[in-house]
């Protein structure tokens, strides 16, 4: 492979680039745009850096890397620090790229430390000094790797202190004459600079003199020139400001010109036979829509972000001057594989940004490079992480507004950092289109914190999205009982507060700023004192608009939609108020407010993408391909559309790319039932018959399976995930027909939920002359009077499953939800009971009463929801350990037909194996919760 160079600009924006390489002020970035692609990158959400940079560096989504905010709780639980690289529980690229014999630089990842001892270099994220450290601070432990390399590095870091009043001038020219007595901008500017300064240092030092197949380097400059200095660019500054917003005008754009300079550099050193990559991880807001007001949360600055943000590459085989359409950051690390000569994961939620490519033929995906092993240069699994680094530099994410200010109780700061990663984390699962998990986590914060009004908001969300609106009106109303309370109670105390000491006069520290705490708490108490009331009002009017085929509601939403209007200065209401007028039908309103939004955000791809659809229901077939062209530019996963263009194109005359249309919906989303008609009408036209006949029969199986999961709804049975699936008959077997060649080295498992059979199975193996591997602690009771043949190493296997090779050749009874903490060093057959749910609730609830037990506050549809996501879980993990053969029992399976079952097992798990004595083993007079009928 040729070499890469990948560049990461954090929050780097078209929006600002393009007229300074008009004016031909960024000419190293223009070089690679005309020697290779650029376009768009659309980001993901929660649009928070180390999770976006986690996800670039995996290719995955935060529910599978394991990054999920700025901070975590250290390994004790009595503090707090800033996340680390040892949350990541996915290889990023270069970790792959290792396995593979390629040498990579990694600079200033976000996170990355402790560095990776990768076979190249790797200098992580706590490289720079912060503007609150001495300049003679040493450098952490862990900071780089090699060690031999850490001393001569260190003397590359800059600190702020050393920014000359010429550095500062390139930013800001006439910064000598702000008064800093009170006004600590250029402090602040120093640090930047000097913080960006020392990530170029090491960064060139190590390309110039390192051997290397692939450089990344990250700059999260940008970010934090602009979370900074952005409202100066943008013009939205109060009048007092005025000297300071001429002064600081043009920091934004000199902080691109600079980077354009240090771009230049790496390029320089690279070599032009080096393939180049540059890329953000979302945009930034440089015009009116950068919002006046941030939310009063820990990621609340992210509300300036915009959701694209830039790309480019120049490689062989892309051709120059083109543009590339429909990427985002899940896209970059299959790309860098294929670059290297090497498949993408399919675990992978990114695809390889094929388009780009003149020769569009990808390498087959392997199933996941997590499950191929080699020498990936990850940590040890016992490595641990010096929180000491970490407590130092989280003042810095503290001063940027990333992170809430720690109260005196260190135990309740944990609690906080806990509940905002599970915050994120269910955002992050609602993004992937998995709303039931996201509900399952915003139930439980909203549990424990019910004056934060954001659960409420995505906990209604979520179900809205699952059209499950009697359970959005129930966390609607639930809403309204506890902010009936909590409103009143939080303008008292925030008016208390600010009698007692104004706002303008609060106390400020040695650098000028006020108390950040006390300022966090007050503007938490004035979200709560509003009340959340125009976004109760408009999630009420979204439940009206969904039921509107009831008149009554239809007239009722209309006349609130009336209500809502605000013609000025709100493209978020514009375009909310755009999708109900859509929604009852009444389009020339729509539009009117679809355009202005368009005039507002011309890259606002949902409401161009609302537009093709208002054209299309009017009958504006050409009118609707256009819109849905534009949108899909920006954000090209997007099957509805895809189909509803493919619905114009066949009416405008255009089967091909009509055909084209429908089958891309279909790859984006297997289930679309009207793709599979309409493929099925252009297929029979053009005689092809046997085509047309699968597609009508595929849109009968998906129509049977959605009657199915609406009946399950009904009997309570929800499908979590969004998967039409029943939870008591997952088709979870794995087993390709022949037995163990020598099951003495074969670990054989029986599992299940528990309940669900597994004693049964355990007692039926063990007749059949299959040792089981048991400590005999757990004695025979009323709940399993013939045993329970259990050991409690198999309960600890997600802490140590270093026993289990003294399970070879027996029976151990694991319960599912641990399956995925079997390591991959032992040949397994797992025998896989299932029950129905309903059955395996009782039997469970039986259990905890006559052992003195409280059941779960869950009621029994949570915990259906709870299980059946497991069980999906589980599933996935079958469908990709190697090593693993399964086999799947119903539990009424084998008390109707034990010799059948028993059978089956001889074949499954080989001789010898006594089926009589096994059949016999089964008794079915201990089925006391039957399903009823």
């Amino acid at each position: 492979m040729r070499r890469l160079l990948l560049v990461g600009w954090d929050a780097a924006d078209w929006k600002i680039i393009d007229p300074l390489i008009a004016r031909g002020e960024m000419p190293h970035l223009a070089g690679v745009i005309a020697q290779g692609v650029r376009g768009n990158i659309a980001t993901i959400h929660p649009p928070l850096s180390p999770m976006l940079w986690t996800s670039i560096a995996t290719g995955k989504r935060a529910h599978k890397h394991g990054i999920h905010g700025f901070t975590e709780p250290t390994e004790d639980g009595l503090g707090i620090r800033r996340i680390s690289n040892l949350s990541r529980k996915t290889k990023a690229f270069w970790n792959i790229l290792n396995q593979n014999g390629k040498r990579c630089i990694v600079v200033g990842w976000w996170p990355s430390h402790p560095a990776e001892p990768l076979r190249g270099v790797m200098v992580s994220n706590h490289f720079p000094l912060s503007v609150s450290q001495h300049p003679e601070t040493p450098m952490a432990p862990g900071t780089v790797w090699p060690e031999a390399l850490a001393a001569s590095l260190a003397e590359l870091r800059v600190h702020g202190a050393e920014i000359t009043g010429d550095m500062l001038r390139m930013f800001a020219k006439d910064f000598a004459a702000l008064d800093q007595t009170n006004d600590k901008s250029l402090h602040d500017l120093a640090g930047i600079i000097a913080e960006s300064m020392s990530i170029h240092a090491a960064a060139t030092e190590l390309i110039e003199h390192q051997e290397w197949d692939v450089a990344a380097i990250y700059y999260v400059g940008i970010d934090h020139f602009s979370h900074r200095f952005m409202r100066f660019h943008a013009g939205k500054t109060p009048r007092k400001q005025a000297p300071e917003a001429r002064m600081f005008a043009g920091v934004v754009a000199n902080a691109y010109r600079y980077h354009d300079v240090m771009l230049g550099r790496l390029l320089a050193l690279a070599g032009d036979d080096c393939s180049v990559m540059l890329t953000s991880d979302h945009g930034f807001h440089s015009d009116r829509l950068l919002p006046d007001y941030i939310p009063a949360e820990a990621a609340g600055p992210a509300a300036e972000h915009r959701n694209f943000g830039v790309f480019c590459m120049r490689a062989p085989g892309v051709a120059g001057g083109n543009e590339i359409f429909g990427a985002t950051i899940l896209d970059i690390a299959p790309t860098v594989l294929h670059l290297a000569g090497l498949p993408s994961g399919a675990d992978m939620d990114g695809r390889v940004l094929i388009n780009a490519f003149e020769n569009q033929t990808v390498f087959p995906q392997v199933p996941s490079w997590d499950e191929i092993p080699g020498d990936d240069g990850r940590h040890p699994a016992w490595r641990q992480y010096d929180s000491a680094a970490a407590a130092e530099s989280l003042q810095q994410l503290v001063n940027l507004g990333y992170i809430a200010p720690l109260g005196e109780d260190v135990g309740q700061a944990v609690a906080q950092t806990v509940e905002e990663n599970q915050y994120n984390l269910a955002r992050a699962y609602m993004d992937a289109g998995f709303a039931r998990e996201g509900a399952r986590i915003l139930k439980s914060l909203v549990a424990n914190d019910s004056g934060q009004g954001r659960y409420y908001l995505h906990l209604f969300e979520c179900w809205f999205t699952e059209s499950d609106y009697d359970e959005a009106t129930r966390v609607l109303d639930a809403f309204d009982r506890a902010f009936a309370a909590i409103q009143p109670e939080a303008a008292a105390e925030l008016a208390r507060r600010r009698a007692a000491c104004p706002d303008e006069k609060l106390p400020a520290d040695v650098q000028g700023r006020q108390d950040p705490t006390e300022i966090m708490h007050r503007r938490k108490l004035a979200e709560q004192a509003s009340g959340f009331e125009l976004q109760r009002v408009i999630a009420r009017a979204r439940l009206l608009m969904a039921q509107s085929q009831s008149p009554s509601k239809r007239e009722a939403a209309h006349h609130l939609l009336e209500q809502l209007d605000s013609p000025r200065g709100r493209p978020e209401m514009a375009f909310f108020l755009a999708m109900g007028f859509a929604t009852l039908k009444d389009y020339p309103v729509a539009l009117d407010y679809i355009r202005r939004v368009r005039r507002a955000d011309k890259d606002h791809w949902q409401v161009i993408s609302l537009e093709a659809r208002v054209h299309q229901a009017a009958g504006r077939d050409r009118e609707c391909v256009e819109c849905a062209v534009d949108s899909l530019a920006l954000v090209y996963f997007q099957p509805i559309l895809h189909y509803h263009m493919g619905l114009s194109l066949r009416r405008l005359g255009d089967e091909v790319r009509a055909e084209q249309s429908f089958a891309i919906a279909l790859r984006q989303m297997p289930g679309l039932v009207g793709a599979h008609l309409e493929l099925s009408k252009i297929m029979r036209k053009a005689k092809r018959l046997g085509e047309a006949n699968m597609h009508l029969a595929q849109a009968k199986l998906l129509r049977d399976e959605a009657k199915r999961r609406r009946e399950d709804r009904a009997a309570g049975i929800l499908a979590p995930l969004g998967k039409v699936i029943d939870p008591g008959l997952l088709p979870i077997d794995r087993w390709e027909g022949a037995p163990p060649e020598d099951r003495s080295k074969v670990v054989t498992i029986v599992s299940g939920l528990p309940r669900s059979g597994t004693s049964m199975m355990m007692r039926l193996l063990d007749a059949a002359g299959i040792e089981p591997y048991t400590d005999g602690l757990r004695q025979p009771d009323a709940d399993n009077p013939r045993g329970y043949f259990e050991h409690e190493r198999a309960t600890r296997l997600h802490q140590d499953a270093s026993w289990l090779h003294e399970a070879r050749g027996k029976a151990v009874k694991i319960v599912a939800h641990l399956l995925p903490r079997l390591p991959h060093n032992e040949q397994y057959r797992i025998v896989f009971m299932r029950r129905n749910l309903e059955e395996v609730l009782a039997s469970q609830r039986a259990m905890l009463e006559r052992s003195g037990h409280s059941a779960t506050s869950l009621s029994d549809s949570e915990l259906e929801r709870v299980y059946t996501g497991q069980l999906v879980r589980i599933q996935d993990w079958i469908r990709r350990a190697p090593g693993v053969e399964v086999t799947t029992i119903g539990y009424a399976e084998a008390l109707g037909d034990p010799a059948a079952v028993a059978g089956r097992l001889a074949e499954f798990l080989g001789q010898p194996f006594d089926q009589a004595r096994a059949a016999g083993a089964v008794e079915p007079a201990l089925r006391r919760q039957v399903r009823p009928d």
